[in-house]
């Protein structure tokens, strides 16, 4: 790495000298030679503050590259500085005396983990511009070298340099790498990239941990701006964390929850005659996180192909143009899975405009793995606007103690009208949180499935299913309670006419500990934002990297994460209950949640290792918009009180990686306290 330093905004000087040993650089494009059509070089110096110095003192020579490229490129495109040559000297960096009685102390990670202490420093660099002998007069000169100096902070900050140090966290975004994400089944042991969007990581400073456990990964290759796991992961489902300082000094906090798989199956498709269905959509989704999820459409043959699917419980979801579907719940295998549709059959038959509830029914498992299916069908009012299911999951599986395993029962429910509109619920036993079951019956509270509907009469047809899940013991059963349509499309507050409203739900009035359910079963139900509103993007996606990663919390983490999401969920039930519809007033109410639910539930007072897991899933999003570092500020003694526990896990822990992830813990929350 050279030793350049970084532009800063303090100390602007002009002077003119001539260096024959430096040969300037051509700027594209113009074909300019140096000879005597230049004046003398004209020199722009910065002399730069410790403040904005990089916590080396140096600029990576693939950062240099980039501002070097950016900057030439803007100045050979600019008539203002059309046929100017440019080039950067290298600065030097020097100490001065500190004028304050005590010297700040800047806490770094050298390669051994190891803390250091600099003094305060100033460092110059110098701009040297030559610019052609038909702009000699003076003003003309100064006009331009003030001009590149504006252009050369604005290509600082378009080339990854962040001026602003005020900021706690890192500039750069952490993605994955293609065709890597974390809504997609991934191929298992394959490598794996990590990317960021400014070339700005301190390879000597990071940490990986992967698993149930804070496992690091030690066998990583990275550069500037990315990180490659070599080996990738077997199949399953891994969440993998990222802690990290950038060349700046500033943390990096990122966590994926990860599907991987290596089985391949083809779903094949078939009408009721045995008959097969070509272009039938056909998709499957992890049960646990619906979102991840592979599609394809059926070909001549009636049969799809998926690949890299993960082994864990998938639904299968199967739609053809005349509105007939297809189902299925199961652990997957290699071969051939045969699904058959259900037909359309609709109703004419009206039911009575006093109660307009169809009758209740059920359906179990019966022994067998075998899907089991069944439908009823009705009539919706001339004035109706939704159409409602409510509905009841039981299961021996959770008296029986099998939550959390693969035997992991599954069921569906599916709304169809005439018109071909249809709304469809998967879930399973583990993806419904323990939380959300009475433990001694293995029952749910009841649930609505909600579907909107014309004012004209229109033929409604319901499907339920349920299956056993890799055997055929312990029992299941879906239960409908009633059904059926009302006129409630706006929002009345009034749960005796508006059956169809989900906060009418003891589950949605009161969200249960350990669930994570109500964020699509009620949050999005009742006030619909799609895959970017609050409770697609947020609020299920964190709460269920929470749940699933639980084992990597100690007992108090655990208890901190059950209580906190329960306050999360509980601070949207009266905007959502009193009809509040705005997207974005609802994301507000959320994030304006998150500070007290952390804090109150005693965020501050978890045992160190707990941080390691934590900060990543909540992230840099979160971190910012929910005002949580304000939070952790404001506490009395938050920040103190962590540090002497990060402080003394990192003496009592042997592990290198983890000893890393504490001490840039430790800076970061250090940081907060300047």
């Amino acid at each position: 790495m050279k030793a350049f330093c970084i532009i800063g905004l303090a100390g602007l000087a002009i002077s003119a000298t001539v260096m024959l040993a430096l040969i300037p650089v051509y700027l594209p494009n113009y074909g300019v030679s140096a000879n005597n059509e230049y004046s003398d070089e004209q020199y722009i110096t910065y002399n730069l503050p410790d403040s904005i110095l990089l916590s080396n003192g140096s600029l990576a020579d693939t950062q240099l590259k980039n501002f070097e490229t950016a900057m030439q490129e803007n100045l050979a495109n600019d008539g203002k500085t059309r046929g100017s040559l440019i080039s950067v000297k290298n600065g030097t960096a020097f100490t001065t005396s500190s004028k304050r009685k005590r010297r700040a102390q800047v806490i770094g990670v050298s390669s051994e983990g190891q803390s250091t202490i600099s003094t305060t420093r100033h460092c110059k660099l110098t701009y040297i511009i030559k610019l052609p002998r038909s702009d000699l007069l003076k003003v003309r000169r100064l006009q331009l070298l003030q001009y590149i100096k504006q252009t050369v902070l604005t290509n600082l900050t378009l080339s990854g340099f962040d001026l602003d140090r005020s900021k706690t966290l890192s500039g750069a975004n952490v993605s994955l790498a293609y065709p890597n994400d974390e809504y997609a089944f991934n191929q298992a042991n394959a490598p794996i990239t990590l990317q960021l969007s400014s070339p700005i990581l301190d390879v000597t400073n990071y940490t990986l941990f992967s698993g149930n456990t804070i496992a690091p990964i030690v066998n990583t290759t990275s550069t500037n701006a990315n990180i490659t796991i070599n080996n990738g992961f077997p199949p399953g489902h891994t969440f993998l964390t990222l802690i990290a300082l950038d060349i700046y000094g500033l943390p990096l906090f990122y966590s994926f929850s990860l599907y991987f798989g290596s089985i391949s199956m083809s779903i094949k498709v078939l009408y009721e005659n045995n008959t097969v269905v070509s272009d039938a959509f056909v998709q499957i989704n992890v049960t646990d996180f619906t979102r991840v999820s592979q599609s394809a459409k059926t070909d001549a043959n009636g049969i799809a192909l998926f690949t890299n699917v993960p082994p864990t419980t998938i639904s299968v979801f199967a739609y053809t143009s005349d509105n007939q579907i297809g189902l299925a719940g199961i652990q997957p295998k290699s071969g051939e899975l045969v699904v058959t549709l259900i037909p359309f059959h609709g109703s004419s038959k009206r039911r009575r405009r006093s109660t307009d509830e169809g009758t209740p029914f059920d359906i179990y498992t019966n022994n067998v793995q075998a899907l089991q299916t069944k439908s009823a069908t009705f009539l919706s009012l001339p004035d109706a606007a939704q159409i409602y299911v409510e509905y009841q999951f039981i299961t021996a599986e959770v008296p029986g103690g099998y939550f959390g395993t693969q035997y992991n029962d599954y069921f569906s429910i599916t709304i169809r009208s005439n018109t071909s509109t249809y709304r469809t619920v998967t879930q399973s036993m583990n993806s419904l949180g323990l939380g959300a079951f009475d433990y001694a019956s293995g029952a749910t509270n009841i649930y609505k499935l909600t579907m909107p509907v014309g004012h004209k009469p229109e033929s409604i047809q319901i499907d339920i299913a349920v299956s056993n899940v890799a055997d055929g013991l312990y029992q299941s059963r879906l239960k409908v309670h009633r059904y059926g349509s009302d006129g409630c499309g706006k929002c009345e507050n009034n749960c005796i006419k508006c059956k169809s409203d989900p906060m009418c739900s003891s589950s949605c009035a009161n969200p249960p500990m350990k669930s994570c359910d109500f964020y699509l079963s009620c949050m999005e139900r009742k006030a619909p934002c799609g895959l970017g509103g609050y409770a697609n993007n947020y609020g299920n996606v964190y709460c269920t990297k929470f749940v699933q990663n639980l084992n990597r919390f100690s007992v108090e983490g655990q208890t901190w994460i059950y209580n906190t999401m329960n306050c999360l969920q509980k601070a949207l039930v009266l905007p959502l209950k009193n009809c509040v519809k705005s997207c974005s007033v609802l994301q507000s109410v959320a994030f304006s949640s998150h500070p007290s639910c952390y804090v109150n539930n005693g965020v501050c007072e978890l045992p160190a290792l707990d941080y390691i897991s934590l900060f990543p899933v909540v992230g840099p999003g979160l971190l910012s918009k929910a005002g949580i570092i304000q939070a952790l500020l404001t506490a009395p003694q938050c920040i103190p009180s962590m540090n002497i526990r990060i402080t003394a896990a990192f003496l009592a822990v042997p592990d290198f990686k983890t000893r890393l992830a504490l001490l840039i813990l430790r800076k970061w929350l250090l940081s907060l306290l300047n």
